[in-house]
């Protein structure tokens, strides 16, 4: 609960880090764990795989420092507007970490 609206609430830079984990081994998977962790309190933290097809089991959180958040994402395929599948493909863990974009209230302050 924040005391004034929480875009005006003074908080810092929280820190945020992510761990991308496989859950398959040998390289490439279709399902992930994301550790997250973070130095500040983080509020409204929200997940995206840019250009990956998939969800993520929970999104929206708060973070707290020395507790650690674990979110899964899976592949899916994609749908386009006209109806037409494209097939996913396994894709690694070092992929998914570098289209992961991590935001929070604080990132929305200017």
């Amino acid at each position: 609960m924040f005391i004034e609206e929480p875009k005006k609430a003074p908080l810092e830079k929280p820190g945020i880090k992510a761990e991308v984990r496989a859950f398959e081994s040998g390289g490439k998977s279709m399902q992930f764990e994301i550790k997250l962790k973070t130095e500040k309190p983080a509020f409204y933290v929200s997940l995206e795989a840019q250009g990956v097809s998939g969800l993520f089991d929970k999104n929206m959180l708060t973070l707290l420092p020395g507790k650690a958040e674990t979110v899964r994402f899976t592949l899916r395929d994609d749908v386009s507007e006209k109806g037409t599948i494209k097939k996913t493909r396994p894709i690694s863990a070092q992929a998914l970490q570098r289209a992961l974009r991590i935001t929070s209230l604080r990132d929305t302050y200017r």
